[in-house]
């Protein structure tokens, strides 16, 4: 009778729903969002006692003991090396995980002593962007340094850094493929959606598994087939794909019921490493087995169709864009990273071999990036992946023509969806210590750009300004207004040009009549130097007024308010980014703007913002918001609504005075 109950009280626990609740508790980390999907959650189980107990117990657990814990600067100048990237390394300090620069010939788990002082790790944020910070954030990675000097102590003996050690013997082009495969030390190439979802490693697991089956139990098959995951995972680390890989085939161990397979997986995957709930090494494996246990079609056609839209749902979201032969040819690009992954490893014994392996995969990645001129570009909007869900939801359960119609109806929305967008759009992006805003019009009538900061150490329009430009699919400026001749200004004006068309540049205090009106102010006005004879403009939109200082200085604000008195105010972009050169008392208490836009880098060597400055804007209680802080910052408007948004999350309603 007690076995019974305990058997009725299993078979109406739902494993596979607890872990997919975990997971989003974890993917949404503030309180009111649990709050709801801990509310449907109960209604949605409301007859699984065990399982509403099981949800209501990782609730309270995330409740009150996932609370924030404060980051202290590292105390220690040893560290052992943990994980080798192409430009970075990241190493333990026995207290918590660091990211170091500039180091060269260091293995796994060497112990180094760094010369140098730790500095809070710093990358600029922007809409749909990449975040560096964030992403090491989700690791509990928050320092970095760039020793002056550094010294091995001891060099890690574990199998993994001894056959590290050995590939940065072999020569040049051996070793860094050798390293892009065994130990995933590579840049981003046409082939990275598939290596960094990890699925040639899982076809791999997958053909071991099978083949043992055919003689031995399914159960024993997996038993090898993990121990197999295990002996990679000493001799090249626990990445996370293969730790996935192993993750999975040990709940198959464990468990007869697929979908407690999957939850435990999940569970176990998450719990260990947290961070990878928004990573598509993760995600999109995970999505193809829910697909197969919620939609396992019988015919084989259905089938091979059931990736289509998932592959392109996921490159939209994590790449905004879809390569459309590789998406098309998926399964068999995941075979054959599968058995060029088996030619890598045997030609780890076989070094003779490597010679023939290389040739195979700059072949392969010749044909990637043949196939990758064929590349669809947009950057999903909330509602167009909702809708997008919805239809693959009736093409998973039916494979109706009718629904790829609508898919192609809305890949087409997709390309001409800024031409509906009603909003005037300013943005100031953040691109670190400069200056680059860009101004687009309503339904894409026109695009104007002020200033187009430039950098020694990376290139800015390339890797930050024109990623923005596509997402929002400009492929013209109108116009082009640099302030003045300050590298941080106007230092990335020729590598801008290289990537998108500008008709008209503006360096000269002249007004801009098309595509919209934009004044710029004190015209004969000449002052000391190059900061105080910047361009100032001005212009509105929507009873929206906008004043854009450039680096002008207290001197022109002051023959600014003498020359235009009662100059309507409302988004004052602070002059020199926030210095006590400019923005002084006087000039806040007339202009008095409903906010202050600072455009800065985070830490930056000249101290800006200046206190002094932050100082009087609080004393004029005008709120403010700064790249260095906020990320990039937008503001929104149409004559009904009117709103600013931030890169990392802020929200601000605009109202008229």
């Amino acid at each position: 009778m007690i076995r019974s109950k305990m058997r009725s009280c299993y078979d109406h626990f739902d494993l596979l729903s607890c872990a997919f609740v975990y997971g989003l508790f974890l993917f949404c980390p503030l309180l009111w969002q649990r709050t709801v999907l801990l509310v449907i959650s109960l209604w949605l189980r409301r007859k699984q006692y065990c399982t509403q107990l099981m949800i209501m117990i990782m609730f309270l657990s995330f409740l009150f003991l996932s609370q924030p814990k404060e980051v202290f600067m590292p105390s220690s100048s040893y560290i052992s090396v943990s994980s080798i990237h192409p430009s970075y390394v990241i190493g333990d300090t026995g207290k918590e995980k660091v990211v170091i620069y500039g180091l060269e010939n260091v293995s796994f788990e060497d112990i180094i002593y760094l010369k140098g002082d730790w500095k809070t790790i710093q990358s600029n944020q922007n809409f749909n962007q990449f975040s560096f910070k964030e992403y090491l954030a989700a690791r509990a990675i928050y320092f970095c340094m760039q020793p002056k000097d550094y010294y091995v102590i001891k060099k890690g003996d574990s199998l993994q850094s001894r056959l590290y050690r050995s590939i940065q013997e072999q020569k040049d082009a051996h070793k860094e493929f050798l390293n892009s495969m065994v130990f995933g030390i590579s840049e981003q190439d046409s082939s990275y959606f598939l290596r960094a979802s990890g699925l040639h490693i899982a076809t791999l697991a997958y053909f071991i598994s099978k083949r043992l089956s055919r003689r031995l139990s399914n159960g024993t098959a997996n038993g090898i087939t993990c121990l197999f995951l295990i002996l990679m995972g000493t001799c090249f680390g626990y990445f996370d794909s293969l730790f996935r890989v192993l993750c999975f085939r040990i709940s198959s161990l464990f468990f007869k019921k697929k979908g407690d397979q999957i939850g435990a997986s999940i569970f176990l995957i998450l719990s260990v490493r947290g961070y990878l709930v928004r990573e598509l090494t993760f995600v999109l494996p995970v999505a193809f087995r829910l697909i197969n246990y919620f939609f396992n079609s019988r015919t084989n056609r259905r089938r091979k169709l059931q990736a289509f839209p998932i592959l392109v749902l996921f490159q939209l979201c994590y790449f905004h864009e879809v390569e459309w032969l590789q998406t098309i040819f998926f399964r068999p690009f995941r075979i054959i990273y599968c058995l060029l992954y088996v030619c890598m490893l045997f030609g780890m014994i076989h070094h003779e071999s490597i010679p023939f392996v290389i040739t195979a995969s700059k072949c392969i990645e010749e044909y990637a990036k043949l196939l990758s001129l064929f590349v669809y570009h947009y950057a999903p909007s909330f509602f167009w992946i909702i809708a997008w869900l919805i239809v693959s939801y009736f093409w998973l359960v039916s494979a109706r023509r009718k629904c790829l119609l609508i898919m192609v109806i809305l890949l087409g929305i997709g390309k001409i969806e800024p031409y509906f967008d009603p909003f005037f759009e300013v943005t100031v992006i953040d691109v670190g210590q400069g200056d680059c805003a860009l101004i687009v019009l309503p339904h894409h009538q026109g695009v104007v750009m002020i200033d187009i900061a430039g950098s020694l150490y990376k290139n800015i329009p390339e890797s930050i300004v024109g990623p923005i430009l596509k997402d929002k699919q400009i492929q013209t400026i109108d116009v082009l207004i640099i302030t003045h001749d300050d590298y941080d200004h106007s230092g990335g004006y020729e590598e801008l040009k290289e990537i998108v068309n500008i008709k008209t540049v503006i360096t000269a205090k002249e007004s801009v009549k098309e595509p919209f009106s934009i004044y710029s102010l004190l015209a004969q006005y000449q002052g000391s130097d190059a900061n105080e004879n910047s361009l100032i403009n001005w212009f509105g939109r929507d009873n929206i007024f906008y004043l854009f200082m450039g680096d002008a200085g207290i001197e022109a604000e002051q023959t600014l308010l003498e020359a235009y008195d009662g100059l309507p105010c409302d988004i004052l972009k602070l002059g020199h980014h926030g210095s006590d050169s400019s923005s002084s008392l006087s000039f806040l208490h007339e202009m008095h703007p409903q906010y202050a836009l600072i455009s800065v880098g985070e830490n930056n060597r000249y101290g800006h913002p200046s206190a002094s400055v932050l100082d009087s804007l609080e004393r004029e209680k005008i709120p403010y918001f700064s790249t260095a802080e906020n990320g990039a910052i937008c503001i929104r408007s149409t004559q009904l609504f009117k709103y600013m948004i931030t890169a990392r999350g802020d929200f601000v309603i605009i109202e008229d005075r």
